[in-house]
């Protein structure tokens, strides 16, 4: 083997070598930006459950939205109330959207959707005002979503 052909096999090694470090480099770049998205969506979470657990008012709004009893509620609801609580809930719809949108660009799995609170979005109040909103979410979105909250929902 000449010292040229030596050489040569020495620059391909490094170049492989290279390559699997660079592979290696951005499988946990990946896994730390998934992590860092679930994250961020627990912190999501939390911070909408806090905000309703301390707000008097937000608790009492949707401790009567949950029994998913009462088809009359909206219309029970004064103007501001009932603002407030829709809000509530297109808070939450936004974050299931982000969610969405992000396990479409392959950034979550679809375990991410596993543990959004379903339940929520499935009382009537929360499916009047996912029905008045909804041309304001992604087009595809809105098509995953009911699909989703069906299935779920029977």
């Amino acid at each position: 083997m000449t010292k040229k052909e030596i050489i040569e096999i020495l620059g391909i090694v490094t170049i492989i070598g290279s390559l699997i470090f660079v592979g290696i480099e951005i499988r946990q770049n990946s896994l730390s930006i998934r992590g860092a998205t679930y994250q961020s969506i627990a912190e999501q979470v939390t911070k909408l459950y806090m905000d309703v657990a301390t707000d008097e008012r937000l608790s009492e709004l949707v401790s009567q939205m949950l029994p998913n009893d009462n088809d009359t509620l909206r219309s029970q609801l004064n103007a501001a109330d009932r603002l407030s609580l829709d809000f509530v809930v297109l808070t939450g719809l936004r974050r299931i959207e982000n969610i969405y949108l992000q396990q479409s660009d392959g950034i979550l799995s679809n375990q991410a959707f596993e543990r959004i609170g379903l339940e929520f979005y499935q009382t009537k109040y929360s499916i009047e005002t996912w029905e008045r909103y909804k041309e304001g979410f992604d087009s595809s979105f809105i098509d995953f979503f009911e699909e989703l909250r069906d299935i779920k929902f029977e």
